[in-house]
């Protein structure tokens, strides 16, 4: 392997700015099949006039969606199953009074309570089995149990809800300043510690430049954050040069004057952000990690 390819990754210039794809298929990746081209895209139907534009519900929103049509569910569940019990228990008293006993109409109603609990059987043995008992017998037990553990955790939930929550932390601000590579790794291949000395990053406000080994700081990339995924994800996006336009998608963590990011391969957007921090042999993505650069007083 060439040092200038290891000065490449390490400034990470090919690997963020997407040129040609080479910043991750320059150490040792198998080499990548053309991708197929993508599909004409299909226009949206504009909305119908006086018609909001739908919006996209937060997980806070569907999951309150959810509670809402389970408690309508369950309302009309149990008061259905209470008017057919009752339904059942008048036919018997009317049939089986003493004195006035309808033979015909008991013997179809044993008939038909006797087809309903055959019908049951199966739906009783399979909620045993997905709560994982071995006897239908101890469902009510269970039943009883899963209920108090349910309604403790949603009284937890709902108590810190109520706690007074944290001001986010802007990690752009802790970004802020000069950065040096101190170890780089694509494809399951670490760089050799010498050919990424000098290394470096510089971060100010919602930019960053990157610096190969004894070179002058290059062209610039926006960097935007999003906290509230986990591991966290930055986005670094090409602003001039050959790479201008093009993101690549990664994740990143801070940790103790560190900053290691992960980044995939551009051309897959979305699809090739990383989710953990590591590249593996065959895996189009690169590791960089960086300590900060102390001010020099």
């Amino acid at each position: 392997m060439s040092t200038a390819k290891w000065k490449m990754a390490a400034g990470a210039v090919a690997c963020l700015l997407g040129l040609a794809g080479a910043g991750i298929a320059a150490f040792g990746s198998l080499p990548s099949t053309p991708a197929p081209p993508a599909p004409m895209p299909v226009p949206a139907a504009p909305p119908q006039k006086g018609e909001p534009a739908s919006k996209v519900k937060t997980n806070a929103e569907l999951a309150q969606d959810a509670k809402d049509r389970f408690a309508e569910f369950e309302q009309l569940l149990t008061v259905i199953t209470e008017l057919e019990l009752l339904k059942h228990r008048r036919e018997i008293y009317a049939a089986g009074r003493p004195g006035k006993e309808d033979a015909t109409a008991l013997t179809k109603k044993v008939a038909d309570l006797e087809r309903k609990i055959q019908e049951l059987r199966p739906r009783l043995k399979y909620y045993t089995d997905d709560i994982g008992l071995n006897s239908p017998s101890r469902l009510p037990w269970a039943i009883k149990e899963i209920k108090e553990e349910l309604e403790k955790l949603e009284k937890a939930d709902r108590a810190k809800s109520l706690e007074p929550q944290a001001a986010p932390t802007n990690d752009l601000k802790l970004l802020n300043g000069e950065w040096k590579v101190v170890a780089l790794e694509a494809n399951g291949k670490k760089a050799p510690a010498a050919e990424i000395e000098g290394g470096r990053w510089v971060f100010s406000g919602a930019e960053v430049q990157f610096g190969d080994p004894g070179e002058k700081l290059g062209g610039r990339s926006s960097v935007k954050l999003d906290t509230t995924k986990s591991p966290k994800h930055i986005d670094l996006a090409g602003l001039e040069g050959a790479g201008k336009g093009i993101t690549s998608p990664g994740i990143y963590k801070l940790e103790k004057g560190r900053l290691v990011i992960c980044l995939g391969d551009p051309k897959s957007g979305e699809k090739g952000r990383p989710t953990t921090f590591a590249t593996g042999a065959l895996g189009e993505a690169a590791l960089i990690t960086l300590e900060r650069v102390k001010d020099k007083k």
